[in-house]
C-alpha cells in the first residue's frame, strides 16, 4: 500500500511523497515544486503553481476514492511535519526550504483512511536529505517591500502576501505590490534558490493578464489560472489598478473603475485617483 500511494503521488504531479502510519490511518505529505518567474515579472509565478497543485490533489483523492480509499485534506500544521520529520528546514521569512527545491514548493496533506502497516518512513521517493537551510543572512530582511522580516522572524501583519489573504485587502499594500495576488521578494533573493534558474509565462498566461482587460474587470481567465477561491471580489482588478497607477497612462481606465460593483475596485481607484 505504501508503494501504491506514492507511484500514485507522483503520477499526479507532486515531486516528492512520504506516507506516515497514523494509528489504523496514513498522513500523505506531498511536495509540488515550480520554477519561478524573473524578479519584475507581475503574473505570480507562485499562485499559478498552487492551483495547479489543488488540481492535481482533487484528482489524486477521486482515484483512490475509486479504489473505494477515502481521503480528505490532513488536518494540520503541514510546515511543523515536514520539518519534525527532516523533510524541509525552517526560514527567515516563514517559509521552508527543501534541498535542491529551494523555497519554492508547495505543501500538501492528506488523511488517507488505509493502514500502510510498518512504521518505516523512508523511502526512494522522500528525496535527499536536507543541504544547510537558512543562514541567516538577512538578504529577504533588507528586501521585503513590507519591512515584515527581522531577525526574530516575520510578522505576518506586515507581509505583503499574507495581507492578501483577505478579499479586501489593506489599501496600504496597494503602493508596495510586486505581483498579482502577493509577493515573492524574499523568495527572489534568498540563496536557496539561486540555482533554481527561471521560467517564463506562457501566451495564454500573458493574455489573461493584460493590464487594459484586467482593468475593464475581465478577469475570468486569470481567475482559472491562478484560482477562484482567493481571486474573487474584483481583486485582480484592483491590484491592476496600483499597477496602472504605477506605470501612468490608464486615467480613463481607473476613472472608469470606480463604477465597478465591487467595493474594493472602486476603493483603490478612488485612492489612486485621489493621489494623481
Amino acid at each position: 500500500m505504501r508503494s501504491y500511494l506514492l507511484d500514485l503521488a507522483k503520477k499526479h504531479g507532486f515531486c516528492r511523497a512520504r506516507a506516515v502510519r497514523r494509528g489504523g490511518s496514513t498522513l500523505l505529505l506531498l511536495t509540488w515544486s515550480y520554477i519561478p518567474f524573473k524578479r519584475g515579472e507581475r503574473i505570480p509565478a507562485y499562485y499559478l503553481a498552487s492551483n495547479k497543485m489543488y488540481q492535481a490533489k482533487l484528482s489524486l483523492i477521486e482515484e483512490l476514492r475509486e479504489q473505494g480509499i477515502a481521503a480528505e485534506d490532513a488536518d494540520t500544521s503541514l510546515k511543523a511535519e515536514f520539518i519534525a520529520r527532516g523533510l524541509a528546514s525552517p526560514c527567515l521569512n516563514g517559509l521552508v526550504a527543501m534541498d535542491e527545491l529551494g523555497t519554492r514548493t508547495i505543501l500538501c496533506g492528506l488523511s488517507v483512511n488505509c493502514d500502510i502497516g510498518d512504521e518505516r518512513e523512508t523511502d526512494s521517493q522522500c528525496g535527499s536529505k536536507l543541504n544547510g537551510g537558512c543562514d541567516k543572512c538577512m538578504a529577504c530582511a533588507k528586501a521585503c517591500p513590507g519591512g515584515a522580516i527581522g531577525p526574530d522572524g516575520i510578522d505576518y501583519s506586515k507581509c505583503i502576501r499574507a495581507g492578501m489573504n483577505d478579499t479586501l485587502h489593506p489599501i496600504t499594500l496597494a503602493n508596495k505590490l510586486t505581483t498579482y495576488m502577493g509577493c515573492e521578494v524574499c523568495q527572489a533573493v534568498c540563496h536557496l534558490n539561486s540555482h533554481l534558474g527561471f521560467a517564463e509565462p506562457d501566451e495564454k498566461t500573458r493574455e489573461a493578464f493584460e493590464l487594459r482587460r484586467l482593468l475593464t474587470g475581465d478577469t475570468k481567465e486569470a481567475r482559472l489560472l491562478v484560482g477562484k477561491n482567493k481571486s474573487g471580489s474584483g481583486k485582480l482588478t484592483a491590484q491592476a489598478i496600483a499597477f496602472a497607477s504605477r506605470d501612468g497612462g490608464y486615467e480613463s481606465e481607473i476613472e472608469g473603475c470606480l463604477e465597478s460593483p465591487f467595493e474594493d475596485v472602486r476603493r483603490v481607484a478612488e485612492f489612486f485617483r485621489n493621489k494623481a
